[in-house]
């Protein structure tokens, strides 16, 4: 998944979540479109709510962001959540709007999503089983 400067990848809860936050980390390399040159980055966000959050930002103008992995782990209490990761348009002021949805997953208390241009989206229960692949 590659990400062009104005556009990033948002995620949002169905509901708030009560107890631990879930969390989701992120991976990406940003390459510079005038020299090659790459740049490798992280970010882990809490998504505390049925607010949209930033989970990766929009890239540098000339540049290109290549989403290497994303990881949502459901540690939330409450039980099942479903989280809706979408590619958004990001202001400079970090407003997310015009979403576009990439997954809509459902996890129950303790599992695991991923995402990576390999293999797409997977979900995991707590044994570490392979619930489904979404791709």
């Amino acid at each position: 998944m590659q990400l062009s400067a104005g556009y990033g990848i948002s995620a949002v809860l169905s509901a708030a979540a009560s107890g631990a936050e879930p969390t989701a980390c992120a991976q990406w390399e940003d390459i510079d479109i005038t020299n090659g040159k790459k740049t490798p980055d992280q970010k882990e966000t809490a998504l505390t709510s049925d607010t949209p959050v930033c989970v990766v930002e929009d890239p540098d103008t000339n540049h290109v962001r290549k989403v290497l992995g994303i990881q949502y782990y459901n540690k939330d209490t409450s039980g099942t959540v479903v989280v809706t990761f979408a590619r958004a348009a990001i202001s400079s002021a970090g407003v997310i709007s015009a979403p576009l949805t990439l997954q809509a997953l459902t996890l129950a208390t303790l599992e695991v999503a991923t995402y990576s241009p390999d293999h797409g989206w997977t979900c995991f229960n707590t044994a570490g089983q392979r619930k489904h692949t979404i791709t």
